[in-house]
């Protein structure tokens, strides 16, 4: 980017301490370069250059499935008793992340032996929107990563996906 296209008040990525975050640029600094916030943290960072940011990939609001498919799985998926949380450090690759504890699995060893946790992400991709199906626990010292992925963002697929994934993981884990 050249200094003309940077717009206070507007948001780009840009590299803060290694890693590639969204920021939004708040004012001038001075002589040379922005004050920004770092959106992840909240933290103020200074950007030196224009050609350090780059702007955020434009999302047409009439890019029909990507904008439809997410509400309906998010309401299917709040229905199933799931909990949504802000997808933080993986916005790059998800937009939303769900959660629900399973109670009829066996329990994860690592933690005080609670319930386990099925985890269910929408994939950033405009082209192809999918969701990701996951359980990680550990079993005789031993971490298992279950995941189903690349599935299309209708309730039925995922569901399966589900169902596929916990009852792996309790041939894996065995009975309580």
């Amino acid at each position: 980017m050249i200094k003309r296209d940077v717009k206070i008040g507007g948001e780009y990525r840009a590299t803060v301490s290694g890693r590639r975050v969204r920021v939004r640029i708040d004012r001038e600094a001075g002589v040379k370069g922005w004050i920004a916030t770092n959106l992840l943290t909240g933290r103020e960072v200074r950007i030196l250059t224009a050609a350090r940011l780059t702007p955020l990939p434009i999302r047409p609001a009439d890019a029909g499935r990507r904008t439809e498919m997410p509400n309906r799985l998010h309401d299917y998926l709040i229905a199933r008793g799931y909990r949504k949380y802000e997808p933080g450090l993986m916005s790059n690759i998800y937009s939303a992340l769900y959660q629900r504890r399973l109670h009829d699995v066996p329990p994860c060893e690592s933690n005080d032996h609670t319930e386990m946790n099925v985890w269910i992400a929408d994939v950033v991709d405009p082209k192809n929107p999918t969701a990701v199906v996951e359980i990680t626990g550990q079993i005789n010292d031993i971490w298992v990563k279950l995941e189903a992925y690349g599935l299309p963002q209708y309730p039925a697929p995922v569901e399966a996906a589900e169902q596929m994934v916990v009852t792996a993981w309790c041939a894996v884990a065995g009975d309580k």
